[in-house]
């Protein structure tokens, strides 16, 4: 799997076969999610086939490196309620996030 950002763009490749995420939400302010020493911004981004990716940035790690973290779906209405809950979702390291 790989991940190319261009700030507009995620690829996310499985197989053979390479998705194209457009970006489609984003919250700098982190939909009000609290952790001690941590700041959290969110990046929605969806693709054509109906996949989507909701990317959470740490951008006050222990080590001062930010770090990514994603959940992703398949269907345009899965999207929308876990954008509603992005500050609750589960977040996975990016090879773990199943999108086909």
């Amino acid at each position: 799997m790989i991940q190319i950002a261009d700030y507009r763009r995620i690829y996310h490749q499985v197989g053979d076969q390479t998705c194209e995420f457009e970006a489609s939400d984003m919250d700098v302010l982190g939909a009000g999610k609290v952790v001690a020493g941590h700041t959290y911004r969110f990046n929605g981004f969806l693709s054509s086939n109906g996949a989507w990716i909701i990317m959470e940035t740490d951008t006050t790690t222990a080590t001062s490196v930010i770090a990514y973290r994603y959940y992703g779906g398949t269907t345009h209405a899965g999207y929308l309620a876990a954008w509603i809950a992005r500050a609750t979702n589960t977040y996975e390291y990016f090879d773990v996030v199943t999108i086909p």
